[in-house]
């Protein structure tokens, strides 16, 4: 029943609505007063929600170092290169771990030095790969690819490996143990000793195997030391602390390779740059 009689009102309104104003009678005629009042514009107000602009972001300290050695690796088409990487990897380690490690044990028992300086050569060729992979220039012969991932892995395997087996020894007996004091006074020996020391001679080696001066690799250091170090900060001194507390001694220069494929997958981007400049420089003198 109440809906017919809105059905009914309805009509009543729309009907009355399309009545001609001749037609009206006297009696519904406005008066002059209720004239007056409508024919006063109505003030609308409207209410609409406020919508503030989204605040920039300002990038933290942690992604402007890291971001630069982390993007190249987000691409979908990098992922799946690792993932395969990671999967073949699993796969050989899976069939006969145990005598890997009996071997790897074994080798670093009688020759620690140069099994540590061969596992970093190892991996500074395959990071300096890894790094040409994803710069995407396929345009570079094979031969001159193979050349520059042989002059990172010479760095890697005659300068690097055998400095970091000789230096965690060296830290170990200047401060034993690994109590908190011991591993933070480690982590900022290391990181303030080692790490710039590191970094500068491989922009000066990499410098000079490729065909530069001398001179020009210290110009280098000068100009890209600091930050290359401040972002390895951010990577090696959460590594180290690890190291430090659960890592033996023999095992850190192994661990220190594992981190290391992508940390200098980076690095061989960084350094590629000066040796083109040096190939240049080298050529124009000739």
């Amino acid at each position: 029943m109440a809906l017919k009689q809105a059905i009914y009102v309805l009509a009543a309104c729309c009907a009355s609505a399309y009545v001609a104003p001749g037609r009206r009678s006297a009696a519904l005629a406005p008066s002059p007063r209720r004239r007056a009042l409508s024919c006063r514009p109505t003030k609308m107000t409207i209410v609409a929600p406020l919508i503030l602009p989204r605040p920039k972001k300002t990038p933290s300290r942690l992604s402007v170092a890291v971001d630069p050695f982390v993007e190249p690796w987000i691409k979908p088409k990098t992922l799946a290169k690792v993932g395969v990487a990671a999967a073949a990897l699993r796969w050989a380690l899976s069939k006969d771990l145990v005598a890997f490690l009996a071997s790897y044990n074994a080798a670093l028992a009688t020759r620690p030095f140069q099994t540590k300086a061969i596992g970093t050569g190892v991996t500074y060729f395959a990071s300096d790969l890894t790094a040409q992979s994803l710069e995407g220039d396929e345009s570079v012969p094979l031969r001159q690819r193979l050349g520059r991932a042989l002059r990172f892995a010479v760095v890697g395997g005659l300068w690097v490996g055998p400095l970091l087996a000789a230096w965690f020894t060296a830290m170990d007996a200047m401060i034993p143990g690994n109590g908190a004091g011991a591993v933070i006074s480690k982590v900022v020996m290391d990181q303030v000793i080692q790490g710039p020391l590191m970094i500068g001679s491989m922009f000066v080696l990499v410098g000079l195997l490729a065909g530069g001066s001398l001179r020009d690799g210290v110009a280098t250091v000068r100009t890209r030391l600091w930050d290359v170090w401040v972002k390895s900060v951010y990577v090696w001194a959460p590594v180290q602390a690890v190291q430090q507390l659960v890592v033996p001694l023999q095992y850190r220069v192994a661990v220190a390779n594992l981190v290391s494929y992508f940390w200098d997958t980076y690095m061989a981007s960084e350094m590629a740059e000066e040796c083109d400049v040096a190939k240049d420089i080298a050529y124009a003198s000739r």
